[in-house]
């Protein structure tokens, strides 16, 4: 059953054709409108307290289901997103230490040096997690670089100036 309110512009209701009804004021009737809808919602037995279970509140409850779960996957997805990028990151990172370790072993001594001088110029990456296990793979490839083309140094050289690159870099990269 559904109750619809009236609006009039005085403040009481006149009675109809003046048969003698009596009057009341508008705030009886909202009352007895308001105890209708209560024992309505009471006998459909819903419990909801910000509207009951009439068609407004349903359209409500469904928006709100809806705009959650498009909220959930737009979260699911965005940090679906970001592992993908520290993936390709990181897996674009450790081809070009790659690269950087067979270039150094196809040139000469000053070339690696200066492949070594950039090989460990290199921090840790910006677009991991720090101490992430993506973040550990870069780490440990960028150091099995390092170690790589001081072997290579020390082998081409016939000196061994200790497994630190800086020395090899003070010695054999050109100045810049």
């Amino acid at each position: 059953m559904v109750f619809a309110f009236r609006c009039l512009p005085s403040n009481k209701i006149a009675a109809a054709n003046g048969r003698g009804r009596l009057r009341l004021h508008r705030r009886e009737i909202l009352d007895r409108h308001r105890l209708r809808w209560m024992l309505a919602v009471r006998a459909r037995g819903c419990a909801l307290s910000f509207g009951g279970c009439g068609p407004m509140s349903r359209r409500w409850l469904k928006l709100i289901a809806v705009v959650s779960c498009i909220f959930v996957v737009f979260v699911h997805l965005l940090f679906d997103l970001t592992r993908n990028i520290q993936e390709q990151y990181a897996l674009r990172e450790v081809l070009h230490l790659e690269e950087a370790r067979r270039e150094a072993h196809l040139s000469d001594v000053r070339q690696a040096a200066n492949i070594l001088r950039h090989v460990s110029a290199k921090g840790p990456a910006a677009k991991q997690s720090k101490g992430s296990s993506l973040d550990q793979i870069c780490s440990l490839q960028q150091s099995n670089v390092i170690n790589d083309i001081i072997a290579y140094l020390r082998d081409k050289s016939g000196e061994d100036l200790g497994p630190i690159p800086e020395p090899w870099i003070d010695k054999y990269a050109t100045k810049h």
